[in-house]
């Protein structure tokens, strides 16, 4: 009884001194910072079946479902939840969110998710992995305009102005961008301007990547606030930002996940330096929280610890 009591009184001391609330364990096997107050939404993509991508419509804990732009694709070729590819860290678990541009198109579809609610300020999380030959069939390659990963989604019905670019054009090094109203380093982008130098994109490397989204107050205002973080060091901060400048309200109300490729031809991506092939983006471990998130991994800030007694025997 004295050793079970010891065991307790260690760890309230321990709940005491850590910065994040512990909680019990997650429904549907989502991660454990799920469970944390502050998250909206999370999906890990766990407790889904892999090559369905109907079954991202089904409800879980913290999140009512995905919307699903290409739900008559059957088969190998569609973007969908699959077994997690070679190489991919235990912590994101053993399946993952595969995103496809099938040859010859500039999309395989695209997925969107509400967050219960409209938000005017958001942090997010996700991991990303683009593929390569080692893992995949083909090197991924990027597009010789822009390649894009994730937009916000608001209550105005619009999502173009906050691209987050999850890598660069082909004829530049394969960087991480902002895409919003504003221009930095090139029309509508926002580069990387903090920590410098700036992190390129390695295939087959996956990459923890953070934001933080405060939207301007009117279509007028500027005093908006992006903020990103790379593997758990931040590399853009953007203050007095016009995120939004052609639609309000503008509240964020979800996120959209695409497999967007650009063609200077929008579906037809057979023109020069446009060709390529059958390429894939992997996602895993995306979440929505009203307060930074921080990265599996260990970079700061670190996930909630949950502590547990043991029972006596």
């Amino acid at each position: 009884m004295r050793i079970f009591k010891f065991i307790i009184i260690i760890a309230l001391l321990l709940g005491a001194a850590s910065p994040q609330q512990a909680h019990a364990a997650v429904a549907d096997s989502q991660e454990d910072i799920c469970g944390d107050a502050a998250v909206v939404w999370c999906d890990n993509f766990e407790d889904r079946t892999v090559n369905l991508n109907t079954d991202l419509w089904r409800t879980k804990y913290k999140n009512y479902g995905w919307g699903v732009s290409n739900f008559n694709c059957v088969g190998v070729s569609c973007s969908s939840v699959v077994t997690a590819p070679s190489g991919t860290p235990a912590y994101l678990g053993s399946k993952v969110l595969r995103m496809v541009t099938p040859v010859g198109f500039s999309s395989g579809g695209f997925f969107d998710a509400g967050f219960n609610g409209t938000r005017n300020e958001i942090y997010f999380r996700k991991y990303t992995m683009w593929c390569g030959t080692s893992v995949c069939a083909d090197d991924y390659i990027w597009s010789p305009i822009a390649t894009k990963g994730i937009s916000f989604e608001t209550q105005a019905g619009t999502n173009s102005a906050l691209w987050w670019f999850d890598a660069g054009q082909s004829a530049i090094p394969k960087q991480f961008w902002y895409f919003t109203s504003g221009a930095t380093c090139g029309t509508y982008i926002r580069c990387q301007n903090a920590n410098l130098p700036a992190q390129s994109v390695n295939l087959n490397q996956w990459y923890c990547l953070e934001l933080r989204v405060k939207m301007n107050t009117g279509t007028g205002n500027a005093d908006g606030i992006m903020e990103g973080w790379i593997d758990g060091v931040k590399k853009f901060d953007f203050q007095n930002e016009a995120i939004e400048t052609s639609a309000y309200p503008n509240g964020i109300t979800g996120v959209g996940v695409y497999s967007y490729w650009n063609c200077q031809n929008e579906s037809d991506c057979t023109g020069t330096g446009e060709v390529h092939p059958e390429i894939y983006r992997f996602e895993d471990n995306m979440v929505a929280s009203t307060a930074r998130i921080g990265c599996l991994s260990g970079s700061a800030p670190a996930a909630p610890t949950n502590f547990k007694a043991a029972n006596p025997t």
